[in-house]
């Protein structure tokens, strides 16, 4: 009877020992895969179409193509349909015309600005659509899986995501103008600062708030103007204006709320 316990404590360890080392290994393995394992681009230009070789996904998710500007995030292009779990290859995505992936653009008060299109992933929330402000984009070993069309190299966090837990643009950075919105609108409407300063906008109102640049719907007056999402009741938005002008806004759940700030 006691060669038997042995016996089977003796398989038991073992089981162990071969799941814990498995478990390493496929570990170790995860973390020596870099971004470009997970989504894989060949270098492209002046597309209609931006075409993924090969992405990988752990749950079911979409490969977003979004816009930097000036090396912060843009709008958001187009997306594909939803992927399933494990690789994925030959995914076309449409732009509804020709955008070149790296080119000069020029903004409301004619400075140029730098656009490029990057490749994210991000992960479905279960509700299988697409939708910015719920699906979350996907980190891996701190990095996020995200690679630029015009080269196939991956890119930063900040330059692509709005409020990024990496970027400098985040909520503790300290205001030099704080604007309250509240159900009547922006308060002060008109606010006069220097190029480099922060403005504060505090949610004080009934309803979520969006700002963004005009002109409404697609905020392309200054595009990294954008919250690209809403703030709740009590919550605030910043942005640092570093082109001097006379940036005109809006609230994108209430565009009919308009507001300016003037960069000297």
């Amino acid at each position: 009877m006691k060669k038997v316990i042995y016996i089977l404590s003796s398989i038991s360890i073992l089981v162990i020992a071969v799941y814990v080392i498995s478990a390493n290994t496929n570990n170790n393995r995860n973390k020596s895969l870099t971004v470009m394992d997970y989504v894989s681009i060949n270098p492209q230009s002046d597309v209609t179409e931006i075409r993924v070789k090969k992405v990988v996904f752990d749950e079911p998710g979409f490969v977003v193509v979004r816009e930097t500007l000036n090396g912060k995030p843009g709008q958001i292009v187009n997306s594909s349909k939803l992927l399933p779990t494990g690789v994925s290859k030959d995914i076309s995505i449409p732009v509804s015309e020709p955008v070149p992936t790296n080119g000069i653009s020029l903004n409301a008060s004619g400075r140029p600005f730098t656009v490029k299109l990057v490749a994210v992933l991000y992960a479905d929330n279960g509700d299988e659509a697409f939708n910015p402000s719920q699906d979350k984009p996907i980190y891996k070993n701190g990095k996020l899986l995200a690679v630029s069309i015009d080269t196939g190299l991956p890119v930063t966090s900040e330059s692509v995501i709005p409020n990024s837990p990496n970027s400098t643009d985040s909520s503790s950075t300290q205001a030099d103008v704080t604007i309250i919105y509240t159900d009547a609108g922006f308060d002060p409407v008109e606010v006069t600062i220097n190029s480099g300063d922060t403005v504060e906008w505090v949610n004080q109102s009934s309803r979520p708030m969006w700002v963004a640049s005009n002109a409404h719907p697609m905020h392309t007056d200054l595009p990294t103007f954008d919250q690209f999402t809403t703030s709740a009741v009590g919550e605030t938005y910043q942005y640092t204006f570093e082109n001097k002008g006379i940036w005109t806004y809006h609230d994108h759940v209430n565009a009919a709320r308009e507001g300016v700030v003037i960069v000297k």
